[in-house]
C-alpha cells in the first residue's frame, strides 16, 4: 500500500513539472511571437531596459532613427529621433511656458514645456487688433483725471501722480532778441527756450508813435491828421502894461490894486 502511495505521489511531481515546463515554453513562445511582431511591424529594433527614464536622453547609443525602447520598470515606450529618446505620443499636459518676438521672420514664438516651439505672425495678430483706439474724453473727479477711449474703457490717474511729475518752480530767468531769427527768445530756470516772433508782438502792440509840428495856427500829427488851432488865437491878447503910482499897482486895460498895507516897514535910518 505504501508502494503505491509513492508511485502515485512521484507522478503527481512529475505532473507538475510537466504542466509547469510547458507553461514556461508557451510563455516564451508568446513573448517571442510579440517581440518578433512589433519589430515587423515597425520595421525598427526593439530593446529594453530601465536605462531610459526621460524624454531627451542620449543614451543608449548607437540606435537607428525609429527604434523602440521599453522601460521595463515604468512600461513606458521612447522612440530614437536620431539625437535623443523621446516619447511616442505627445504629453497632453504642456503648457505654454515662454513668449518671444523673432524680429528676423516677424512672428510671435510660444514655447511649451516639452521645448516645442509653435510661431504665429504678428502681422496676423495686427490684422486682427483694433488699433484705431482713440482718446475721446478727458475728464477729472477732483482726486483723479479719467481718460475714456472710443472703446469706452477708462483709464484713471491720481491727479496727485501728475502733480509730482511736473516741475512747477520753473521761472523765466532771460529774454534776448535773436537778430538772426527775429525772434524773442525767453529761457527758462530749467534751460528751456521759448521763442516769439517779434513781427507778432508787433502786431499785437498798438505803436502810436507820432511826430507833432506846428504850422501857423494848424497843429499837425505825423502819420494821422492836423488839428486847426486858430479858434485858440484870441485877438484880444492879454499884452499888459504894469505901473505904480504912489502906493497902487496899475494895470493897463485893467484893474488897480491897492498895496498900501504891504507899506509898513520903512527903512529911516
Amino acid at each position: 500500500m505504501l508502494k503505491n502511495q509513492t508511485i502515485i505521489s512521484k507522478e503527481v511531481v512529475m505532473s507538475r513539472k510537466i504542466l509547469i515546463l510547458i507553461f514556461l515554453m508557451f510563455s516564451g513562445f508568446a513573448f517571442s511571437q510579440i517581440t518578433v511582431d512589433l519589430e515587423n511591424q515597425c520595421n525598427c529594433h526593439v530593446l529594453s531596459g530601465p536605462d531610459v527614464t526621460a524624454q531627451g536622453m542620449v543614451t543608449p547609443t548607437g540606435a537607428d532613427i525609429g527604434d523602440i525602447y521599453v522601460n521595463t520598470n515604468t512600461g513606458t515606450i521612447y522612440f530614437w529621433d536620431g539625437d535623443s529618446w523621446e516619447f511616442t505620443s505627445n504629453d497632453t499636459n504642456t503648457t505654454n511656458t515662454v513668449f518671444s518676438v523673432d524680429t528676423v521672420n516677424g512672428d510671435l514664438v510660444m514655447t511649451d514645456s516639452d521645448g516645442n516651439d509653435v510661431r504665429v505672425s504678428l502681422a496676423d495678430i495686427a490684422a486682427e487688433t483694433d488699433t484705431n483706439t482713440t482718446n475721446a474724453s478727458l475728464s477729472e473727479d477732483g482726486v483723479n483725471l479719467i481718460l475714456t477711449d472710443s472703446d469706452m474703457n477708462t483709464v484713471t490717474i491720481p491727479l496727485a501722480d501728475i502733480a509730482t511729475s511736473v516741475n512747477t518752480n520753473t521761472t523765466n530767468v532771460t529774454f534776448t532778441v535773436n537778430t538772426t531769427s527775429g525772434n524773442l527768445d525767453i529761457i527758462d530756470s530749467d534751460t528751456n527756450v521759448v521763442s516769439v516772433p517779434l513781427s507778432d508782438i508787433a502786431a499785437e502792440v498798438n505803436t502810436d508813435d507820432q511826430t507833432l509840428t506846428l504850422t501857423g495856427n494848424t497843429l499837425e500829427i505825423a502819420d494821422g491828421n492836423s488839428v486847426d488851432l486858430s479858434a485858440l488865437d484870441d485877438p484880444g491878447t492879454d499884452d499888459q502894461t504894469l505901473s505904480l503910482s504912489g502906493t497902487d499897482l496899475a494895470i493897463e486895460g485893467g484893474n488897480t490894486i491897492d498895496i498900501s498895507s504891504i507899506d509898513t516897514d520903512t527903512d529911516d535910518q
